[in-house]
């Protein structure tokens, strides 16, 4: 039965960072001069340039920007069983909520930037909003670009001071998960660094956020046991390389919530955080360049055969509390 796991309403899909060419970008910077850490100059990252969907393949923005808006995300292809690859920038129109019961975005559009004095981020957008309604066309008049960037309240529903956040991508063929501090990041260019915001979750994975970094590990471990996989495999639609579509297909299983009082949810929880630290030392070594959707399959493979016994381990703690779950089920 669908929606049997309590957390089949706690996750949800991230944001819809698009045009991409728009939004990622790089920061630029001179190895004798270095940048400005206020309002560094950034470009369209070539990355973004080389996916970009047609219409948009040949939109390169560049300019200053305030390092308000510059936050940090991760695509589905850089996600690895327990941890990530290195965050990519992103800039977003969007701030914390002025609303003090509440930790959530809202959107910067155009009008509000010039209001506020944001000059550098005006002239972004106002690049952005001409493009948009050019290359999109009659398409323009139904949704704005802000519209298009917060579909369904992907962006301005996520929360700035949750301190986890729990991911795995909307499709794959094994389903891998990993934990994300929600904490400013620092990148180092050169002899200098910059703080990126925050992490903002992107829409080809699935978050839940949360305070407790115990729960957070011990969600990390179930959704990379191989045991919970193999379970999805029926449920998922299939691609040309077999198994790809996971979306919230996962929570039709038993996966009961976190309970700290029970010892097996505890044991898990710490195997998650001794494979989370496993993957962040064992990272330098692999081999990390130009990830391609069939690259990062392999690379994948490559951590969880590292990861063999630690996932040995944990498929004997996920089988028990499934068993129990699904004999409870059954009383």
């Amino acid at each position: 039965m669908a929606g049997t796991s309590p957390y089949a309403s706690k996750f949800f899909q991230g944001a819809t960072i698009v045009p991409r060419t728009a939004w990622f970008v790089q920061i630029q910077f001179d190895r004798d001069l270095g940048f400005s850490p206020s309002t560094p100059y950034v470009k369209t990252d070539q990355r973004a340039t080389d996916q970009a969907k047609e219409a948009y393949a040949d939109l390169t923005m560049e300019g200053n920007i305030e390092k308000e808006f510059l936050y940090a995300t991760l695509l589905s292809t850089d996600l690895l069983p327990f941890g990530f690859l290195q965050y990519r920038s992103v800039v977003l129109p969007i701030k914390p909520s002025n609303d003090p019961s509440s930790d959530t975005f809202l959107m910067v559009d155009l009008e509000m930037a010039r209001k506020e004095g944001y000059s550098h981020l005006a002239k972004w957008l106002e690049v952005c909003e001409k493009e948009w309604k050019e290359r999109r066309k009659e398409k323009a008049g139904k949704m704005t670009i802000y519209e298009r960037l917060d579909h369904v309240h992907g962006l301005t529903q996520q929360h700035y001071r949750s301190r986890f956040k729990v991911v795995y991508p909307t499709s794959a063929t094994n389903l891998c998960s990993a934990v994300v501090p929600n904490e400013r990041i620092n990148i180092r260019l050169g002899a200098q660094s910059i703080n990126l915001r925050r992490y903002v979750v992107e829409s080809k994975l699935y978050y839940y956020e949360t305070e407790n970094e115990k729960e957070a590990h011990f969600l990390s471990a179930f959704l990379n046991a191989p045991f919970v996989d193999e379970k999805i495999k029926p449920m998922q639609s299939r691609g040309l390389w077999g198994p790809r579509d996971i979306h919230k297909k996962i929570w039709e299983l038993p996966i009961p919530a976190f309970d700290q009082s029970k010892s097996s949810h505890i044991e898990l929880s710490q195997l998650g955080i001794h494979c989370a630290k496993k993957v962040s030392e064992i990272l330098p070594s692999l081999d990390t360049v130009q990830i391609t959707p069939g690259r990062i399959g392999r690379l994948r493979s490559e951590v969880r055969d590292r990861l063999r016994t630690e996932l040995q381990q944990i498929d004997v703690v996920v089988g028990k509390i499934m068993r129990k779950q699904e004999s409870s089920a059954l009383v």
